[in-house]
């Protein structure tokens, strides 16, 4: 809110509205879609967990936000993901099956994009991409120990038909972020 008036226009502005953690009941609101409005944001980004507790409240606090969001023209970017058990604690699957099921999820619910967790395969990623009619993210993925494995990672998601990926981690953990930001950007076959 204390810098947007500098750069609305001018970069853009995805809010995130909401932060929440697998068996953790509950929401940390951070905003709301008239505030995103307000502050000239180009989008509001909602994350949802799927298949573990809490799912359909949280699917109802997505479709809330598309039918408010749609009032004002504001695209929803829901980041969904899939909470599976793993060594009895509850983890993010990148199993394909899940995977499509968090993407079907976003577009029942009225998303305009999707983020997921990548799969890890450009082919089972890309099945799932081919027969959505809204553009498929990919999250930035796990963290990679060199730049080239997350350079290579990025193409592969590229191949799969994604419509980009949303990186953090693997940016921010590189010395030289410029460049680890250039070669991420070509590896998605954006320009430099």
């Amino acid at each position: 809110m204390r810098c947007s008036q500098h750069f609305a226009g001018r970069v853009p502005l995805i809010v995130q509205q909401m932060a929440l953690t697998a068996g953790r009941p509950g929401y940390a609101d951070h905003a709301q879609v008239e505030e995103v409005v307000a502050m000239g944001g180009d989008a509001i980004a909602v994350s949802i967990l799927v298949k573990c507790e809490g799912e359909l409240a949280n699917m109802k606090r997505l479709s809330d936000t598309v039918r408010e969001a749609e009032r004002f023209g504001l695209p929803v970017i829901p980041h969904i993901y899939p909470i599976v058990p793993k060594d009895g604690a509850p983890s993010v699957s990148d199993a394909p099956e899940d995977i499509a099921y968090a993407v079907r999820v976003g577009l029942e619910m009225g998303a305009d994009v999707v983020k997921v967790p990548y799969t890890g395969d450009a082919a089972s990623f890309g099945d799932i991409v081919s027969v959505t009619p809204i553009p498929v993210v990919t999250a930035g993925g796990p963290k990679c120990e060199t730049l080239d494995e997350a350079v290579k990672m990025l193409r592969d998601v590229a191949r799969s038909g994604s419509a980009g990926s949303t990186v953090g981690r693997n940016v921010w953990g590189f010395p030289d972020i410029p460049g680890a930001i250039q070669q991420l950007k070509e590896a998605l076959g954006m320009q430099p």
